[in-house]
């Protein structure tokens, strides 16, 4: 949000919110792993993670189904889990 340009300040007349994506999300939970938020695209085959840039101060993010997205054509994806593996 800002008063109508990058870096001005906002207030009760002038306010402008400015969208950082336009990916929207299925209906599927996001997953938070670590520092990490993955979430499926609203058309139910694409996954991308969302981190936050502190030197940007936005959230960034990228497709990280796009090695195996071959696999998802006709598909969606309906549920998912998450589970973290410790090695010993």
């Amino acid at each position: 949000m800002n008063g109508g340009s990058a870096g001005s300040p906002f207030n009760a007349i002038a306010l402008v919110a400015n969208a950082q994506i336009f990916n929207g999300a299925a209906a599927l939970p996001p997953i938070v792993a670590v520092d990490d938020v993955l979430y499926v695209q609203a058309k139910g085959s694409i996954v991308r993670d969302m981190i936050f840039n502190f030197q940007k101060q936005v959230y960034t993010g990228a497709d990280i189904s796009v090695q195996s997205s071959h696999l998802f054509y006709g598909f969606q994806i309906l549920e998912w889990a998450y589970s973290e593996s410790h090695s010993s």
